[in-house]
């Protein structure tokens, strides 16, 4: 677990492979409004599942202390694959969603919901100060779609955005290429987070 010491959290001494990676976090999240300010966010790759729950930890514990001065929202990739889903495949033709429900009010009720709690997601991560996807690993072309107008959105914006993979860079490359082969999307990820934010592996 995380210990707390001087306001700042620091690695356990299982976890010592992370202290360079905890330091320049807790250095991040000490002058965190001047980064948002400049769309400072941050990339860090070969994080498990479980190296992914500790990251999120140390910035979300973190970050709570700095309400309601910046907002913040936390995305587990498995939620932002749900509002993918949702926004580009089974939201996306309203016309034959409508005629669907013409005459089916559960169906219509349950459409109406699917649509609020998609449209919150976004906007969450639309206007959020800072917006956490912890464990990318897209498999799916809506996936990646949605992320490329999720980020596009934020560096449009200089809005800073963590992102956490347990995949390397290679890996996301090869996957990204085969999803959207018609796109340079990984490159243009990659290049802006570099020359905006921080990387770690």
């Amino acid at each position: 677990m995380l210990e707390r010491n001087s306001d700042q959290f620091q690695p356990a001494n299982s976890f010592n492979q992370d202290r360079d990676l905890y330091a320049r976090l807790n250095q991040y999240m000490d002058t965190v409004e001047l980064s948002l300010k400049q769309g400072r966010g941050w990339f860090i790759f070969n994080a498990d599942r479980t190296r992914a729950a500790r990251i999120s930890t140390l910035l979300l514990e973190r970050l709570a202390g700095y309400r309601p001065f910046v907002s913040y929202f936390h995305v587990p990739w498995r939620d932002f694959s749900l509002n993918a889903y949702m926004k580009e495949v089974e939201l996306s033709d309203e016309e034959r969603n409508q005629a669907q429900a013409a005459n089916d009010q559960h169906l219509k009720k349950e459409l109406n919901i699917a649509r609020r709690v998609t449209t919150d997601t976004s906007w969450a991560m639309l206007v959020s100060d800072l917006v956490i996807i912890s464990g990318l690993a897209p498999k799916h072309d809506h996936e990646a779609r949605r992320l490329a107008q999720v980020m596009e959105g934020r560096f449009n914006r200089q809005m800073a955005t963590v992102l956490i993979t347990p995949q390397m860079p290679h890996e996301l490359a090869e996957d990204f290429d085969q999803l959207a082969p018609e796109t340079d999307f990984w490159g243009n990820l990659y290049g802006r987070m570099y020359k905006t934010g921080f990387m770690a592996l």
